[in-house]
Formats: structure tokens, sequence, C-alpha cells
């Protein structure tokens, strides 16, 4: 049998035994203009916490799952201390929608949970796009004003304040207190933790909104004396050059395509992954 409580407005639904759930529901988090625009209905925001960085042995404690329904942003925060496969196939139904978005998810948190779900053969994940805002934020930092890079830096850039003041690491050791000390205060740390995380990813979609509508470069935009040698080595393979008038192209983009179209044997493949990596970059931020 379910029940319910509620911790700081959090609904608390005991799913079984050592396994929570924490839900909050959140309106006009982020303006139906941005909603539509990036289709954020087809969206699952998600963060992970875990024991450590090694994927093979280390575990995963805690997953916080965020969604649009309706204008509405739903999150959850899945919560087992002891049985890590118990949280994954309870969670594993919510990664229901086309795209995902995280915070250096494609460093950690795909990898991460890609290898635990294998681990219990379950299936990994499945999903057209992502949004990791690690890697669509960074290389703005100095351009946006940022003071650094990581996730609560770029969440001070639009005025949010956080009510949990403990990063990724003290999360851990919040658990590991848990565990030793089986004092329900560490959960709620953890939880407020884990879901201020996946509630505030929606909301970096302004800054995501602004690079776009202010056609924002790079801190490591490609130079222009580049650029134009760029076009003018892809002209010459007859592959179009305006490619690298986009504002997300880099200055390694350049010396990856100088180096691929100065070849002796050129290699079309690699430099048209290239191009198509651009293009799929570019389309994230409209």
């Amino acid at each position: 049998m379910l029940t319910t409580t509620f911790y700081n407005g959090l609904e608390w639904i005991d799913v079984y035994k050592d396994n929570s759930v924490y839900r909050r529901n959140e309106r006009n988090i982020l303006s139906l203009d941005i909603i539509n625009k990036y289709k954020l209905n087809d969206v699952v925001f998600f963060d992970i916490e875990c024991t450590g960085f090694n994927k093979d042995i280390d575990k995963i404690f805690s997953i916080s799952i965020g969604k649009f329904n309706d204008g509405v942003f739903e999150a959850s925060v899945y919560f087992n201390a002891y049985d890590e496969e118990k949280l994954l196939r309870e969670v594993y139904s919510s990664f229901n929608r086309d795209n995902i978005c995280t915070f250096n998810g494609m460093a950690l948190d795909i990898p991460f949970l890609n290898a635990r779900f294998e681990k219990y053969n379950i299936n990994k994940l499945s999903y057209t796009k992502h949004y990791d805002f690690y890697r669509m934020l960074c290389p703005y930092v100095k351009v946006l004003g940022s003071k650094g890079k990581s996730l609560k830096n770029f969440e001070m850039l639009i005025g949010i304040s956080r009510k949990d003041n403990i990063d990724g690491k003290e999360c851990r050791d919040k658990y590991f207190e848990y565990i030793k000390y089986n004092a329900s205060k560490y959960i709620d740390e953890i939880v407020q933790h884990n879901l201020e995380d996946v509630l505030n990813l929606p909301k970096l979609f302004n800054i995501v909104s602004y690079i776009s509508a202010n056609n924002l470069k790079r801190d490591d935009s490609i130079l222009n004396s580049q650029q134009q040698y760029v076009k003018r080595l892809l002209n010459i393979r007859k592959l179009n050059g305006n490619i690298v008038e986009s504002s997300v192209v880099s200055q390694k983009d350049a010396r990856k395509l100088i180096y691929e179209l100065k070849r002796k044997n050129t290699d079309l493949d690699s430099i048209n992954s290239i191009i198509t990596d651009i293009k799929n970059r570019e389309k994230l931020y409209k």
C-alpha cells in the first residue's frame, strides 16, 4: 500500500521498503514560447547521484526526473540507499520521451546509467536528441559573463537562488552518513539537492534562447582567417563553405576541417562527419 506524507512541499510516496519517490509540481517556470520552441513536452530532464565515478564499481542511489505536462513541470526524485536494481527498474519507465536534457550527461549520467542498466540486464537509454547544458553553455562563459562552468554558476546568471547548499561531493558524503547513522535528515539534504538539479534545468533554456536570439559567438569562435581558409578549401572540394559562418563553429572545428581537407587522400566521410556535427550542434540552439 502506498503511504503519502509531505516534506518541504514535496509529496513523499513510499513505494516499497527503502525505495521512495518524492514529487513536486511547479507552474510557470518557463514561458510557453520557449517550451514550444524547443518542444520541451518531448524532453525528459534528469540527474543522477552516485557513490563515485567508476561506473563498474560505484552505484546510483538517487535519480531526479522532470517532465512538462500541459505547461506544468513535474519533478520526481527516486531514492534507494540499498537496492540499486530496484531503483533503476522503478525509474526506467520514466525515460519515455524522445529527447533528454542533462548537465554534463554525455560525460557522466548517460555512460554511468547505461553501465548500471547493463549490469541488471535492463535496456540502455534510447533517445533522439540530447540537450547537454554543460556542452551547450560552457563555450559561452565569457560572453555571458558567467563566473564559472558549474550548474550553479549558470543558475546564478538567471537569478536562481537554491535552498540546498551542498555540491555533488557533499551529496555523496551525506549518503555515506545516512548509511552509517540511518538518520533521515541526510535523506532530506540528498533529495533537496537532487530535486533542485532537475527543477532548474528547464530554466537554462532561457540562456539558450538568449544565445540564439542574439546570435552570440562562442568564446573560442572560429577566427576570420580560419573561416576564409576553410571556405576556400571546402569550395575547392565542391562542398558548401557557408557552414563555417555558423556562430557555433569553433577554432577546433576549423583545425579539424583544415587537417582533413589538406590530406593527400581526402576522407570525405570524416569531413561530412565534422560538418554534420556542426549542423546538429546548431539545431540545439534554434
